[in-house]
């Protein structure tokens, strides 16, 4: 801890990890809750789990003023999960304009 600031590191299946974690919200969005920045790397290539870290996502991210940055692949070959697979996804989603402009992607850049 430094000053005011605390940084914690979790780790555990996606579905289950929201117990571990103190500050999560409890669905209602006018409630106080969450954290101000997520960091996540690596984490999009599995398309079936791809549901389950975004409800996380939804619980752990603090409602008005949190961000999630997220280093992935736009795409994983041979398992087809990346960030395009993710961005569609949250897009079907009826909040896709509280969570889409929150989350920011960085992808891996190639030098030749």
């Amino acid at each position: 801890m430094v000053g005011d600031t605390e940084v914690r590191f979790f780790a555990d299946e996606w579905s289950e990890v929201h117990q571990l974690i103190p500050l999560v919200n409890d669905g209602e969005t006018d409630k106080k809750g969450g954290y101000d920045i997520i960091l996540m790397a690596e984490t999009l290539y599995s398309i079936s789990a791809q549901k389950r870290l975004y409800e996380l996502i939804k619980r752990c991210l603090a409602y008005h003023d949190g961000a999630v940055y997220m280093a992935a692949k736009k795409y994983y070959f041979g398992v087809g999960g990346g960030t395009r697979q993710f961005l569609s996804m949250i897009e079907k989603d009826g909040k896709n304009g509280l969570y889409k402009e929150r989350i920011v992607f960085v992808h891996p850049q190639h030098h030749p």
